[in-house]
């Protein structure tokens, strides 16, 4: 009787682990590293989200970001884009994570050490993930998106000079001469002899005062004297 109880209770085990298979694999959602499955792409609304993923992390609001990008990516957006925001935007919060939990071993040096270093490495990595962006940005011609990424990068690196001079040339290119001057001007104050920056800057503010010069077009040539006719010779 025992060894049929057991072997009733055997099958039993053996036929809801089998459910449970075929549920797992017919619902790929309980696969965390899964990607999403698509429905038809719309890229007008994939771009749109972008941007308002971009506008959340601006303000830091991290986990309604990649709620955005797990929409962006569910409706067709498997692509570098997508994934790159999404994976700076869980590294972006993770940072806050390790950085909050530093308030609670203040006490403990080793536990202290080995956060702050999480910290710095993932503030690094991050702006590896932030510079490729801003690369992909200007290919699809978001420059505002490029702007934006180029800002953020300027918060782990202050004053950077090449990062100021790239963010200025992106301004230039959307005519937003206000944020080109004062970013070419930052450049001249690290290397005062910085030819192009000069030059970058000399157009933004002609561009802002509207007195551009336009390329000079050649003098005409002075008219020749027609000359006089030949005397008549006397018959």
């Amino acid at each position: 009787m025992t060894k049929r109880l057991m072997l009733v209770l055997c099958i039993g085990v053996v036929g809801l682990v089998a459910m449970g298979c075929e549920t797992a694999q017919s619902n790929p959602d309980n696969d965390a590293g899964a990607a999403p499955q698509a429905i038809p792409y719309d890229h007008v609304h994939v771009s749109a989200l972008y941007q308002q993923a971009m506008k959340l992390i601006s303000e830091n609001n991290f986990t309604e970001a990649m709620n955005v990008l797990d929409t962006a990516i569910r409706i067709g957006g498997h692509n570098y884009m997508s994934y790159t925001l999404r994976g700076e935007t869980r590294l972006r919060a993770a940072a806050v994570d390790f950085q909050h939990a530093l308030a609670f071993v203040q006490g403990d040096p080793y536990a202290t050490q080995i956060l702050m270093e999480t910290v710095q490495a993932l503030k690094k990595t991050h702006g590896k993930e932030l510079y490729q962006t801003a690369v992909i940005c200007k290919m699809n011609n978001d420059i505002k998106g490029a702007v934006d990424c180029y800002t953020e990068l300027l918060k782990y690196s202050p004053g950077n000079p090449w990062i100021l001079c790239e963010r200025g040339n992106l301004y230039s290119m959307i005519g937003e001469w206000d944020g080109a001057i004062a970013d070419y001007t930052a450049v001249l104050a690290v290397f005062p002899e910085h030819e192009i920056a000069k030059a970058f800057l000399e157009m933004a503010k002609g561009h802002k005062e509207g007195t551009m010069k336009q390329p000079e077009q050649p003098a005409p040539a002075p008219e020749q004297p027609t000359p006089a006719p030949a005397p008549e010779s006397p018959k």
